[in-house]
């Protein structure tokens, strides 16, 4: 089965949300026996190195796996919240700037009705940075006397989501 977890976030919560936890990147794949030959720098031929023990130095760089993912597969925002401040979290590796794309499914909740589409359709990590938002203005009324919802699926190429790679986004009526 699928693991379902939701969110709240209240009318007026806070602008940002806390990173995720640190040390994300100290999780690596299992090395696939891929010992980088060593690089030869001079007319003469180098010494042959011994063996590094495993406590000698860092290890030798590897190519390190990302993975882009929603917190929950529900989100809900009450009262007359003016956007959707949706969190996306990625794992791995934070030094380098990262763009994803999404795309939104309006369900039951209509576009230019419920929720301005965003002018773009991509999320932007900074270096550094292990969370950041999808932001999607809200247009709430007092008429609204349903629940609307609309999904948010990241579009990204490979096998690079984590646990929830889509959001149920749940627009309660309007008190």
């Amino acid at each position: 089965g699928v693991a379902e977890a939701e969110l709240y976030v209240p009318p007026m919560g806070a602008e940002t949300l806390e990173q995720a936890t640190a040390g994300a990147g100290a999780q690596r794949p299992p090395d696939a026996g891929t010992d980088p030959a060593p690089a030869e720098t001079g007319t003469e031929a180098p010494s042959p190195a011994p063996p590094a023990p495993a406590t000698a130095g860092s290890p030798p760089p590897q190519p390190a796996r990302q993975t882009y993912s929603f917190p929950a597969s529900r989100i809900q925002f009450g009262g007359m919240a003016p956007a959707a401040l949706v969190p996306v979290r990625r794992q791995g590796p934070l030094q380098q700037r990262a763009e994803i794309g999404f795309a939104i499914d309006s369900g039951s909740a209509r576009p230019d009705e419920d929720f301005m589409p965003p002018p773009n359709n991509i999320a932007v990590f900074e270096p550094g940075q292990a969370e950041t938002l999808i932001i999607v203005p809200l247009i709430r009324s007092i008429e609204q006397r349903t629940t609307r919802s609309f999904w948010i699926q990241l579009r990204i190429p490979g096998n690079l989501t984590g646990e929830f790679p889509e959001i149920q986004v749940v627009l309660p009526p309007v008190d």
